[in-house]
């Protein structure tokens, strides 16, 4: 049996041993699966894993490294954001006293209207004929009464 294939089954080998006999055989064998398992038992019964002087020490000096490293990420973004905050602060005032064009929100809609040179609304090409066969398909026939 592989460690993976035994490591999946170490919830239902502290309940149950006697229905995997492959697994237990590994476990007995292999002395990372043991180890792990040991883990394993102590995080379900909520007790402690003892673990020797010199794991402990380097236990403790990768978190703290990983810490440090941490705090210095955490510095640096937080550096670069007020960095940037005071960027766009400073652009934006500049960019105000430098504008001589009116802002976009200021120009009404007609004037934009009338310089994009479109038409809104086509104009209906339909002659009196087209009209009342549309009228006859789709509308009531009383309202082809009302138009002569």
């Amino acid at each position: 049996m592989k460690c993976e294939n035994a490591q999946e089954l170490f919830p239902e080998l502290q309940d149950h041993p006697e229905r995997y006999p492959e697994a237990v055989m590994h476990i007995e064998t292999c002395s990372s699966c043991r180890t792990l398992f040991h883990i394993f038992e102590g995080f379900t019964n909520n007790s402690l894993v003892p673990l020797s002087e010199s794991k402990r020490k380097a236990s403790y000096q990768t978190i703290n490294k990983k810490m440090r490293r941490q705090d210095v990420i955490v510095l640096t973004r937080r550096i670069t954001s007020v960095a940037a905050v005071i960027m766009l602060a400073l652009i934006s005032i500049f960019n105000i006293n430098s504008s001589t064009s009116s802002p976009l929100a200021d120009i009404s809609d007609e004037t934009l209207f009338l310089q994009s040179g479109i038409n809104m609304i086509p104009k209906l090409t339909m002659d009196d004929n087209a009209k009342i066969e549309y009228l006859a398909q789709y509308e009531n026939i009383d309202i082809l009464g009302d138009l002569f």
